[in-house]
């Protein structure tokens, strides 16, 4: 049996394993669901091939909505050098 749930990202947990991690989302039906605290909760095992392929997939999404997925510098760092 298949169930779909259709919400807003609230969070998220990852938690390595040996051939890869455990992923645990949890998602808000609605805005009331969220204030009241009631979340889904979907726990997913990715081996290396797939949580590099989401990688991916999630890096494409990023960069097709203009999203750099660097950090910007601290304001602190731009006037120091680069030590190397």
């Amino acid at each position: 049996m298949s169930v779909e749930v259709t919400g807003a990202l609230v969070g998220w947990k990852r938690v390595p394993s040996s051939n890869g991690i455990m992923l645990t989302i949890q998602v808000a039906g609605t805005a009331a669901d969220y204030a009241a605290g009631r979340l889904t909760r979907v726990s997913v095992a990715l081996n290396d091939r797939q949580l590099r392929s989401l990688t991916r997939d999630l890096g494409r999404a990023s960069t097709s909505r203009g999203l750099d997925l660097r950090a910007p510098r601290r304001w602190w760092q731009f006037g120091r050098a680069k030590s190397s």
